[in-house]
Formats: structure tokens, sequence, C-alpha cells
């Protein structure tokens, strides 16, 4: 058994399991020990329904706009600040990089459908739609085959591009990290610098086995592949642990709890 066969039929269910765990420690951990806030000023959106009769129209329109706002601030609030951590972190490693890379890349799909499609009801339809997203590895491939629905946009589109970038901008906040810690500006737990590290290993020995590193040596390319789906179940055992978890505690939770708290609870 080599790695690859490791990570694809062993290693997978007790990564899977773990982060279960992880997950349910994380979620009873912010259900049980929540921080309890004081009060909040009272409700100004009630003024308006007593003076006026009614918030249907004012208040819909109202929310929706708070809805959108509270997450394009601190967007905005990012580029006017910090925009080379725009550009490296959010923009290069999320945005167009690890995102579109894991969603809807076509090796990716692929092996999401292989773990899914027995237990997702229509997955027919939902199957087809996604490989008509779905983008390719190379520019080359793109204009050969032309998938999907971008065509001509797969010379920006494809999986090389969007892996190179995701591994500048890994690289961009691995160094920013190490900076600031040696100055003493942020903390940062061990876990989290390890999975910074991990994501970067990631996107290295993916890139490489799509490159087919070693070929025609199967034993080297079959190493680099296993290795790229083991740092990814590692990733995953240890993500409910580290601040990468933001993108649901951090992020739509918390930026969905201050909507409610900000526009609906006291009217702002």
């Amino acid at each position: 058994m080599d790695v690859l066969d490791f990570a694809v039929y062993v290693w997978f269910i007790p990564s899977v399991v773990i982060f279960a765990m992880g997950l349910t420690y994380r979620i009873f951990k912010f259900i049980f020990y929540r921080r309890v806030y004081e009060a909040k000023p009272p409700f100004r959106w009630r003024e308006y329904v007593e003076r006026y009769g009614a918030v249907v129209g004012y208040g819909f329109w109202h929310w929706l706009k708070e809805l959108i706002l509270v997450f394009i601030r601190p967007i905005w609030w990012t580029i006017r600040k910090e925009f080379q951590d725009f550009v490296f972190g959010l923009a290069f490693v999320h945005i167009i990089g690890i995102i579109p890379i894991l969603l809807i890349l076509g090796q990716h799909i692929s092996i999401w459908v292989y773990y899914f499609r027995d237990i997702v009801p229509f997955a027919e339809p939902i199957v087809n739609l996604w490989y008509l997203l779905s983008t390719p590895l190379s520019m080359v491939s793109g204009f050969t085959h032309m998938p999907g629905i971008w065509g001509i946009a797969t010379t920006l589109l494809n999986g090389d591009l969007l892996a190179l970038l995701a591994i500048a901008g890994t690289c961009y906040k691995l160094g920013d990290h190490i900076v600031r810690l040696c100055r003493h500006i942020i903390h940062m737990r061990a876990g989290d610098f390890i999975a910074l590290i991990l994501v970067l290993c990631i996107l290295v020995t993916g890139y490489l086995a799509a490159r087919h590193l070693g070929y025609p040596n199967m034993e080297i390319y079959r190493l680099v592949l296993g290795l790229h789906v083991l740092f990814a179940e590692l990733l995953l055992m240890f993500l409910p642990f580290t601040k990468f978890f933001h993108l649901i505690f951090g992020f739509w939770y918390g930026k969905i709890h201050e909507f409610y708290d900000m526009a609906i609870k006291r009217g702002v």
C-alpha cells in the first residue's frame, strides 16, 4: 500500500470522523459558553411603527441594504486600510484561489461527485450543472476542449493560474504572520501557523500532481498525489481547532448576527 492508497482508502473516513467531532465540539462550546453582553439600546424601529403605523416597506428595503452592507463594509475597510492583505489574503487565497479551485475545478468536481453522488437526492441534474460550470486544469486544455460555459475565459479561469495565485497569497500570509510575530504585533497559535503550512503543502503538491511530476515513473506521481490528498485530510482534521474556521463562525454567522443586532434589534 502506497501513500495514495492509504490516503484515499484508509485515512479518509477517520479524517471525516475527527472533523465531525471537532465541529460538534465547536458548536457545543459556542452554545454553552457564549458571551453574555449587557442589554442593548431600545429598538428604534418600533418608534417608526408607532409613528407611521407600518414598517413593511421601510423595514424590508432597509434591512436588505444593511444585510448586504454588513458583508461589504469589512472588505471595503481592508481595501482602504490594508490593501496588500486584501490582494494576497482575501483575493488571491480566498476569492480567486482556494474557493474556485475546490468548487469548480473539473478534477475536484469529479472527487466530490465520487463521494456524494449516491447520497444526494436529485444528483444527476446537479452533477450536470456542476460540470457545466467547471473550469479546466490549464489554459491549453481550455482551448482544446472548451469545457463548461467559460469558453475563452479559461485563459484566466483555469486551475494552473488559480493555484499559482493561491500559492503566492499563502506565501505572503505566512511571511506577513512571521514578521508580525517577530514584532509582537499579533498573537497566533501554533495550530493556525500549521494550518497555513498545510494549505501551502496542499496547493504545491496539487499543482505538481496536476503537472504529472515524475511521469512516466508512476511511483513518484502517486507519491505526490497521495501527499496532496493526505495533506488535505490533515487540514480537514485540524480545521475546527484553527482560526480557519472563521469561515463559519467568525464570518457568516458573525456577520448575520451583527446584522440582526444592529439593523433589526437596534435599528441602526
